[in-house]
């Protein structure tokens, strides 16, 4: 028995999760699922009479308990031949050739990867996201998926016929393409081939109609037979589930940006929802100067020396090859290359690093590597950092947002879109609360004293909190 890793899956998510999501394409399923539901029991699966599928205004579609379902109990369980594969079905080589030939077209994916990160929520979110990663990566699936509607599709196909088009001989626009690159990407799981290691991503009916959440009430297993010849696929309850608990499973440790982008649905307070930055020592010195450390003597982040160069070029954030993307957030707090770098600039002398390990310098330790004075200053240009990216990457403020989403006349997306960045900038103003409290936690003798309640009105406020 193992568990089948998920690939990123469409959904919607639990209303524990509390999250904003974009509810319209749901409503259509509504009428279908009773025959979903028996075409699966007809084909060889199994649903229990313990659970349902319910339309929610809150949720969308998912699927519920209708009675009580103890815990270790199948659920669902769907044999091999269901799941929708590429290898699934008969074969058509040629078929299956010139879709190969179509996917080698888009960058970075081909038929055994999948239509990765090209999921249906990229579609009508605008520069009102105020975020520059997240539109940077809408702009470019809009660019893929209109390049292969427009050209690449086109090229290869003028010459099919018969047997050898792959859809039939249907004609492919970008609004087809658009909803299958989404279903597949965003509904699909990946199975494990135990003999060949390979893996296959693959469309589960029904299990995919599981909500979300990081603490999920179901696990989805992936079970052999006696013989390993074959495999079945059943979803299993964690714990006993009361009638009306809606199901449950676990996306993956995905930020926001990637369940907004494959899913149409964010979560709030998302512990691993991450900031995106580019380290850039000019942005240091400013924070360093904000977090009151200017009267101590900057360090020289533009020009540091030979010895720093060499270990920031190790973390590769200088020098050929540097990779400057940084991160804040997540449950590390602080990307690990970024605390690592400003503990290492804010070091005198290359001696007081002599002992250390670099991995560990980009890890939270219980006594800060390098001293107190040096763990003081980087806390405090980390804190200051945070608060400059909030200050300066959003054009409204967190209150602003709240009262838009109060707003009634913003329609779904719209309010998709502001509790999106809402969640961004809660996220920062949650960094700059933890390193602070870090910061009041530090002690003289190099310790980190015992964690404390957070301050968490920060949330509340506007601006820096």
């Amino acid at each position: 028995m193992e568990r089948v890793v998920m690939a990123r899956r469409l959904g919607c998510p639990l209303p524990s999760a509390r999250p904003w999501r974009n509810r319209r394409f749901y409503a259509a399923f509504a009428q279908q699922t009773p025959e979903l539901r028996q075409w699966v029991e007809k084909n060889g699966g199994y649903v229990s009479p313990g659970i349902e599928l319910t339309q929610d205004g809150q949720s969308g579609l998912g699927l519920r308990t209708s009675q009580w379902i103890p815990q270790g109990q199948t659920v669902i369980s769907l044999p091999s031949h269901l799941p929708l594969g590429m290898h699934s079905g008969e074969t058509n080589d040629d078929a299956k050739e010139i879709i190969q030939s179509i996917a080698s077209r888009v960058p970075g994916v081909n038929m055994d990867t999948g239509w990765s990160r090209c999921g249906r929520g990229a579609l009508g979110i605008t520069a009102s996201l105020q975020y520059p990663p997240l539109i940077y990566q809408v702009k470019k699936r809009c660019k893929v998926l209109y390049e292969l509607s427009t050209r690449d599709i086109p090229a290869v196909l003028e010459t099919c016929q018969g047997e050898k088009h792959p859809f039939a001989g249907q004609q492919v626009d970008g609004g087809a393409l658009g909803w299958a690159m989404s279903a597949v990407s965003s509904r699909a799981f990946r199975l494990q081939n135990k003999k060949s290691g390979d893996s296959e991503r693959v469309l589960l009916p029904l299990i995919d109609m599981c909500n979300h959440s990081f603490a999920p009430n179901a696990r989805l297993e992936q079970i052999p037979t006696a013989d390993n010849s074959d495999y079945k696929l059943q979803v299993v309850a964690e714990s006993s589930l009361e009638s009306g608990t809606p199901l449950s499973l676990n996306y993956g440790a995905l930020s926001n940006d990637l369940l907004l982008l494959d899913y149409g649905f964010i979560v709030v307070d998302n512990p691993y929802d991450r900031v995106e930055l580019k380290y850039d020592p000019s942005l240091l010195e400013v924070a360093c100067m904000a977090g009151g450390l200017s009267s101590q003597g900057l360090p020289s982040f533009a020009s540091p020396a030979p010895w720093q160069q060499a270990l920031l070029a190790q973390l590769r954030l200088q020098g050929a090859g540097a990779s400057l993307l940084v991160t804040l957030g997540g449950p590390e707090i602080v990307d690990g290359r970024l605390l690592a770098a400003l503990r290492i600039l804010y070091a005198g002398e290359a001696s007081e690093l002599r002992h250390q390990d670099l991995k560990e310098l980009q890890l939270w330790t219980p006594q800060p590597p390098l001293g107190f004075v040096n763990e003081r200053n980087v806390l405090r240009t980390l804190a200051a950092l945070a608060a400059l990216v909030l200050a300066r990457s959003f054009a409204t403020t967190a209150e602003e947002d709240r009262e838009l989403l109060g707003t009634a006349k913003y329609a779904s997306n719209q309010q998709l879109i502001v509790g999106y960045r809402l969640e961004k900038k809660q996220m920062l103003l949650d960094v700059v609360v933890k390193l602070k409290d870090r910061l009041k936690r530090l002690k003289a003798d190099g310790k980190i004293g015992p964690i404390g309640v957070q301050d968490v009105s920060a949330r509340k406020g506007k601006g820096f909190g």
